[in-house]
Protein backbone atom coordinates (compact mmCIF):
# COMPACT_ATOMS: atom_id res chain seq x y z
CA UNK A 1 0.00 0.00 0.00
CA UNK A 2 2.92 2.44 1.20
CA UNK A 3 4.42 1.93 -2.83
CA UNK A 4 1.19 2.06 -4.59
CA UNK A 5 -0.03 5.48 -2.54
CA UNK A 6 3.64 7.21 -2.65
CA UNK A 7 3.77 6.24 -6.47
CA UNK A 8 0.28 7.57 -7.43
CA UNK A 9 0.65 11.04 -5.19
CA UNK A 10 3.91 11.51 -7.44
CA UNK A 11 2.66 10.74 -10.39
CA UNK A 12 -0.36 12.80 -9.83
CA UNK A 13 1.59 15.68 -8.33
CA UNK A 14 4.63 15.46 -10.80
CA UNK A 15 7.27 15.43 -7.49
CA UNK A 16 10.49 16.02 -8.34
CA UNK A 17 12.56 14.63 -7.18
CA UNK A 18 9.57 11.72 -5.89
CA UNK A 19 8.86 11.89 -2.37
CA UNK A 20 10.55 8.81 -1.31
CA UNK A 21 8.76 5.50 0.21
CA UNK A 22 8.50 5.61 4.05
CA UNK A 23 7.87 3.14 6.77
CA UNK A 24 9.13 -0.07 4.69
CA UNK A 25 9.20 -3.10 6.60
CA UNK A 26 11.45 -5.84 5.26
CA UNK A 27 9.53 -9.24 4.57
CA UNK A 28 9.09 -11.98 7.68
CA UNK A 29 7.90 -14.77 8.55
CA UNK A 30 7.77 -14.11 12.29
CA UNK A 31 4.23 -14.26 11.62
CA UNK A 32 3.97 -18.01 11.71
CA UNK A 33 5.76 -18.24 15.02
CA UNK A 34 2.84 -15.64 16.93
CA UNK A 35 0.36 -16.56 18.52
CA UNK A 36 -1.20 -12.95 17.88
CA UNK A 37 0.02 -9.99 15.83
CA UNK A 38 -1.43 -6.67 17.99
CA UNK A 39 -2.07 -3.60 15.13
CA UNK A 40 -3.41 -0.68 15.34
CA UNK A 41 -5.57 0.27 12.77
CA UNK A 42 -8.88 -0.85 11.74
CA UNK A 43 -10.71 -3.22 9.42
CA UNK A 44 -9.09 -2.14 6.77
CA UNK A 45 -5.34 -2.27 8.33
CA UNK A 46 -6.02 -5.89 8.75
CA UNK A 47 -7.38 -6.93 4.86
CA UNK A 48 -3.98 -5.52 4.17
CA UNK A 49 -2.34 -8.62 5.44
CA UNK A 50 -3.14 -12.21 4.14
CA UNK A 51 -6.02 -13.85 4.54
CA UNK A 52 -4.29 -16.72 6.13
CA UNK A 53 -2.86 -14.41 9.20
CA UNK A 54 -5.88 -11.96 9.91
CA UNK A 55 -7.26 -14.53 12.15
CA UNK A 56 -4.00 -13.58 14.50
CA UNK A 57 -4.47 -10.20 14.40
CA UNK A 58 -6.17 -8.09 17.49
CA UNK A 59 -6.76 -4.44 17.06
CA UNK A 60 -5.79 -1.83 19.60
CA UNK A 61 -6.66 1.69 20.31
CA UNK A 62 -4.15 4.53 19.05
CA UNK A 63 -2.79 6.33 21.87
CA UNK A 64 -1.31 9.90 21.58
CA UNK A 65 0.38 12.52 23.68
CA UNK A 66 -0.87 16.39 23.84
CA UNK A 67 2.39 18.19 23.42
CA UNK A 68 2.55 22.24 23.77
CA UNK A 69 3.69 23.84 20.18
CA UNK A 70 5.33 27.68 21.57
CA UNK A 71 3.95 30.24 19.73
CA UNK A 72 0.62 28.15 18.69
CA UNK A 73 -2.90 29.05 20.36
CA UNK A 74 -5.80 26.74 19.01
CA UNK A 75 -7.84 29.09 19.93
CA UNK A 76 -6.87 32.05 17.85
CA UNK A 77 -8.49 30.10 14.29
CA UNK A 78 -8.01 32.00 11.38
CA UNK A 79 -10.16 30.80 8.29
CA UNK A 80 -8.33 28.71 5.61
CA UNK A 81 -5.38 27.65 8.80
CA UNK A 82 -4.95 24.07 8.98
CA UNK A 83 -2.59 22.04 11.11
CA UNK A 84 -1.19 18.99 9.89
CA UNK A 85 -0.09 16.38 12.90
CA UNK A 86 1.57 13.41 11.69
CA UNK A 87 5.19 11.29 12.18
CA UNK A 88 7.01 9.33 9.65
CA UNK A 89 5.09 8.03 6.47
CA UNK A 90 2.52 11.01 6.20
CA UNK A 91 0.97 9.37 3.04
CA UNK A 92 0.29 6.35 4.15
CA UNK A 93 -1.46 8.14 7.17
CA UNK A 94 -3.23 10.07 4.65
CA UNK A 95 -1.26 13.26 3.62
CA UNK A 96 -2.52 12.35 -0.12
CA UNK A 97 -6.03 12.45 1.02
CA UNK A 98 -6.42 15.85 2.93
CA UNK A 99 -4.12 17.38 -0.09
CA UNK A 100 -6.68 15.79 -2.28
CA UNK A 101 -9.59 17.58 -0.21
CA UNK A 102 -7.72 21.35 -0.39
Amino acid sequence: MIKKRTDEFNKKYDVNPPFPYQRMVHESKRYEMADYIFQIGSSFTIETYSKAIRSKIKLIRQSSTITEVSGLSFSQKKKNTFLWMGGAGPILKGLDLVLEYF
